[in-house]
């Protein structure tokens, strides 16, 4: 299967889980996270970062926290990821 193909796929995964009412998180390393499927910050400092999903919330733990993005739908946080807890 070539590179395109699997990318496609991928996407197409992707939006089915997203209309489902799943999260999706990408991390880079332990320095930075995406959270698709976000509905918004519940508690923000530097060193907790929670965030509201469609079905728990999600609770960051590290150093030098912060969001760097954020749209309707997706949160981007960088720092130091110490600690990812699922609340529900």
């Amino acid at each position: 299967m070539e590179k395109k193909e699997r990318s496609k796929e991928r996407s197409e995964g992707v939006e089915k889980r997203l209309v489902r009412g799943d999260s999706i998180l990408e991390f880079h390393s332990n320095r930075s996270v995406v959270v698709e499927g976000c509905r918004g910050i519940l508690e923000y400092s530097e060193g907790i970062i929670r965030v509201s999903t469609r079905r728990m919330n999600l609770r960051f733990e590290g150093r030098n926290l912060e969001v760097i993005s954020m749209s309707s739908d997706a949160i981007a946080i960088e720092g130091y990821i110490l600690l990812l807890a699922f609340e529900t």
